[in-house]
């Protein structure tokens, strides 16, 4: 068994982020982007380019439109984006999305 007695050691503080998990990403592009994407014609990349733009975006003051990132969402956070975008897609489009549990992705 090691141990650090008497080893110099660095203690690194930083400000904890909770980032979604590769398992909401995976399902996020492999899923539900692609699935969007097949069914309506467009590639994965815009798919997930409208769909941040639908679901992410901001006005501000001047009346200019700020498209957010899914990457700097929590994980609370960009599941809240996953079920308005399956129930956007269920009522808008007519597009059932499966539950993770229900797909290999």
């Amino acid at each position: 068994r090691k141990t650090l007695e008497g080893e110099r050691i660095d203690l690194i503080l930083r400000k904890r982020t909770d980032q979604r998990s590769d398992q909401q990403n995976q399902y996020y592009h492999g899923v539900v982007v692609k699935l969007l994407a097949d069914s309506t014609g467009y590639t994965t990349d815009e798919m997930h380019e409208n769909l941040k733009r639908m679901f992410l975006s901001t006005k501000d003051e001047h009346g200019l439109i700020r498209i957010g990132s899914t990457a700097t969402l929590k994980p609370l956070e960009f599941k809240e984006y996953l079920d308005r975008i399956i129930r956007w897609a269920a009522i808008d489009l007519l597009i059932p999305i499966p539950e993770p549990s229900e797909v290999d992705y």
